[in-house]
């Protein structure tokens, strides 16, 4: 072994495992979270979500049965995407309750889940929720 200054070692060493360490961490990290929070590849359990398809995408409906008074585009645009984000019917609810105030008009809204099966080609939705 050539004679080197102990700290130029050290460097060298820091350099050819400190990324497959972190790597390893931040793995075990993630692992550990998967199993002791009930975390899933989609919701923060970590690298697998790019290994899987998702569930599907989610369709919003709003109507306005009497009519829409004037309700801004801007305003149904963040209510729709509560009403996507959303999967507690009871958020899912107050979102519609809060469109209704504004509208001040009753608001029918549904919500789907669309699911795309790729060896039949099948699109399949399925409502998860329907106000009122």
């Amino acid at each position: 072994m050539e004679n080197r200054p102990e700290g130029e070692i050290k460097s060298g060493w820091i350099r050819y495992y400190a990324a497959p360490l972190l790597l390893f961490l931040i793995a075990a990290q993630q692992l550990v979270f998967v199993y002791s929070l009930g975390l899933t590849r989609w919701r923060g359990g970590g690298f697998g979500m790019y290994s899987e398809f998702g569930t599907g995408k989610t369709q919003v409906q709003i109507e306005f049965p009497s009519g829409n008074f004037g309700v801004s585009d801007e305003t149904i645009g963040r209510v729709t995407s509560r009403l996507q984000r959303f999967s507690s019917a009871e958020r899912r609810r107050s979102a519609c309750r809060d469109l209704e105030k504004i509208a001040m008009a009753p608001v029918d809204a549904s919500v789907r889940t669309l699911s795309y099966d790729l060896e039949s080609g099948e699109l399949t939705a399925t409502r998860v929720f329907k106000y009122p």
